[in-house]
């Protein structure tokens, strides 16, 4: 997967207040239905008007909020699943091969996923509750998507395949097999959709903790964000394969209930699972890049026998195919080649959030006037 990183600091102006901002609006909103209760999954849909949420030049006015409640055995308590942006998109697949974004970049799709305790009712009013004692690590996680909203107004259009990529790297699972599941985890945080909006969840939790530069290096050491990163610069093969050893007994039993083969020795049955999950999840590319195809603008006959070879959008797949399945014949290189692009990233990542040194906030703002006029010309 290629890997580009832009922008210096990459906290637009505003950013943090306006994630602060929908936190409360999100709030107000729930309190306002705190009597409502729920004893299984459903969703809540907000329409929030009239916002006036700054990101640079761009103004948020209207947010579609998708709040989805599931319940699940969180142990009695309410937790956070997530949050998500989710872009408008049409894509063009004849000649041009580019998703491009439709929306109204004043009107933004978030979502919010809420896990809730199997088993009882629970009240609007205890998610508020909950919520609202949670801003740690809500105000980040909304920030976070607000960057998504920012970086797709700013860039509208980008390559068809970038989103069956991301989408895939997102959705596959590793077969639920943990050492896999991370190493895929690592490469949804590679990606550039990623990497370009982590630098405004670590300012949103250095500006609610009120870092300073003195306090700086102690905050980043801790951050989980920054953390990752780390993790990532130093990963290797043999962490990867050092892990799987020690899940052969699950590997051997996912084996079995799929009704494959199980090899002989611990390093065949590593490596066939290794082999295993390269091939799922280039399949799953693949699929995902069909479908979005032929959710376009493909031709009746396409829907029914598949694409021509000989036409433009035929000749795509097939690029795509080959570049996909590059190592059909030596799955470890991908792992190789995937892993030090992850090293790379990691490294670049550090660096960019070390950056964010110069927006902490200073105990004498006199001496760090200068660093704050560079970064606000560098965000302007």
């Amino acid at each position: 997967m290629k890997k580009n990183l832009q922008e210096i600091v990459g906290v637009p102006e505003h950013i943090l207040d306006s994630g602060e901002k929908l936190y409360n609006i999100i709030l107000n909103n729930l309190k306002r239905d705190s009597t409502i209760s729920y004893n299984s999954s459903d969703n809540i849909e907000y329409v929030l008007n009239n916002l006036d949420l700054k990101i640079n030049e761009l103004t948020i006015k209207k947010i579609n909020l998708l709040v989805e409640l599931e319940f699940e055995d969180t142990d009695g308590e309410i937790l956070v699943g997530g949050a998500g942006f989710a872009p408008r998109m049409t894509h063009e697949a004849k000649e041009k091969f580019v998703s491009m974004s439709l929306e109204d970049p004043s009107n933004a799709y978030l979502s919010m996923l809420i896990y809730l305790p199997e088993g009882q009712t629970v009240a609007i009013g205890d998610v508020y509750y909950f919520l609202s004692k949670n801003s740690y690590e809500l105000i980040p996680t909304l920030s976070h998507e607000l960057k998504h909203a920012y970086d797709s107004f700013k860039k509208t259009t980008q390559p068809l395949s970038d989103t069956p990529e991301y989408q895939s790297v997102v959705n596959f699972s590793g077969f639920g097999i943990r050492p896999l599941k991370m190493f895929f985890h690592n490469l949804y945080l590679s990606t550039l959709v990623e990497t370009l909006v982590k630098p405004t969840e670590v300012a949103a939790r250095m500006r609610l903790e009120n870092v300073n530069q003195n306090k700086f290096l102690e905050f980043l050491l801790n951050d989980k964000t920054f953390k990752e990163f780390i993790e990532m610069k130093n990963y290797t093969f043999e962490q990867l394969y050092s892990e799987l050893e020690s899940k052969v007994d699950l590997i051997t039993k996912r084996f079995n209930q799929s009704n494959i083969p199980v090899p002989n020795s611990n390093p065949e049955i590593v490596k066939r699972a290794l082999e295993l999950a390269y091939l799922n999840f280039t399949q799953l590319k693949l699929d995902e890049l069909r479908k979005i195809l032929l959710r376009t603008d493909a031709e009746v006959y396409e829907l029914i026998i598949g694409f021509d070879p000989e036409s433009v959008r035929g000749k795509y797949f097939d690029k795509k195919f080959k570049e996909y399945t590059k190592y059909k014949d030596n799955p470890m290189g991908f792992y190789t080649h995937e892993i030090q692009q992850l090293n790379e990233v990691g490294q670049r990542m550090i660096k960019k959030i070390g950056k964010l040194y110069a927006i902490a906030q200073d105990d004498n703002d006199n001496d760090s006037g200068i660093i704050r006029k560079i970064y606000r010309k560098t965000n302007s």
